[in-house]
């Protein structure tokens, strides 16, 4: 009875061991994105996809990952708070934040906590070759194409009609330097204010500079509401915008509206993720399931026998080179910024495409 007894404990003991030996070390993801509010619908998407990759990575892996998301219903000082709470509280690993005015803040606090961030952020000044990281074409080469292809299509005078934060900054700063010797007359560049309802005076103020084109850059609610109201007026005008079109592609009244996107999806992407999510490519989903490929590649490229340190994380990431993601192929600079080569997209049938 005694042996019986003895030997139960002894296998109980062995059982334990084995299991603690097969757990695998967990690499805690925070992301950051907007979940409720007017631009909820570009955070949700993300959000499922994330959970989707995540959820379906190899079963060799060396480390388990597990994902804690915050909503900053696009508000810069939420997505400060959202990041604190993060690594303070759940002692993240690795940060994802959705658009510049989001990342730019946090990134001094994850440089800080030596937390690697990896963001969609236009603000090339974010990134900072140690633990922030941007995963976006820098807006310069987005103004140059943009630049480039108005000329082509004969547009002489072009009015600007630009958000006032912090992505509106960076587009309007990049644009700035392609006047130098242009074709293209400025005719007018005119700002608005988030939580603005009504663009009618602004937007007759810019009519009446009888430009060729207009150039909006703005967010989710103002930017539908200033086309509508456009369109209302009877203004009958080509749209040009860098990035941001693709956020209302399902709105019948962008159809033709063109852009210098960031970060094209490539066709196998698009494929792949309406074959497994069973739902229409969502603006910046190439982008973010770069991010998570990256993150992945960064902690097992990383795993000695035990989870990598945030300092040999960033180390991989800076490392990456030529690199096959979602968006094309990609190498980080010494800055932290993984380049890829800007596009030129049409707004068609409320989808994307591109222009060749």
């Amino acid at each position: 009875m005694r042996i019986a007894l003895i030997w139960s404990l002894f296998i109980a003991a062995l059982c334990t061991t084995l299991h603690a030996t097969d757990t695998k070390e967990i690499v805690k993801v925070g992301v950051i994105l907007p979940l409720s509010g007017d631009n909820s619908d570009f955070g949700k998407p993300i959000q499922e996809l994330l959970n989707y990759k995540f959820s379906h990575l190899p079963k060799n892996s060396h480390l388990e990952y597990k994902l804690f998301f915050e909503d900053d219903q696009l508000v810069a000082k939420n997505a400060l708070l959202a990041a604190h709470r993060l690594i303070d509280l759940e002692n993240v690993d690795v940060l994802i934040t959705m658009f510049s005015a989001s990342g730019s803040v946090v990134a001094p606090l994850a440089a800080q906590k030596k937390v690697p961030q990896l963001m969609l952020n236009m603000n090339e000044a974010a990134a900072d070759g140690h633990f922030n990281f941007i995963c976006i074409t820098p807006v310069d080469e987005s103004a140059k194409l943009w630049h480039k292809y108005a000329t082509e299509k004969g547009y002489r005078k072009v009015a600007f009609f630009i958000h006032r934060n912090t992505g509106g900054e960076m587009v309007l700063k990049a644009l700035q330097k392609t006047k130098e010797g242009s074709e293209i007359d400025w005719v007018a560049c005119e700002r608005f204010n988030p939580g603005e309802i009504d663009f009618r005076v602004a937007l007759m103020k810019l009519k009446e500079t009888h430009p060729d084109a207009l150039f909006l850059f703005g967010f989710n609610p103002e930017q539908p509401i200033i086309v509508h109201q456009l369109k209302q007026m009877g203004w009958d005008i080509p749209i040009c915008s860098i990035g941001n079109t693709e956020m209302d592609m399902k709105d019948p009244l962008f159809e033709d509206i063109w852009f210098a996107g960031v970060n094209a999806p490539t066709i196998k992407f698009i494929k792949w993720y309406e074959e497994n999510l069973h739902k229409s490519y969502p603006p910046w989903g190439a982008t973010y399931s770069c991010i998570s490929d990256l993150i992945y590649k960064s902690f097992e490229d990383g795993w000695n026998g035990k989870k990598p340190t945030h300092e040999q994380v960033s180390k991989n990431l800076l490392g990456v080179k030529d690199f096959d993601s979602d968006c094309g192929r990609i190498s980080c600079d010494t800055k932290g910024i993984f380049r890829t080569t800007p596009v030129l997209m049409v707004v068609k049938h409320g989808s994307i495409e591109p222009i060749k």
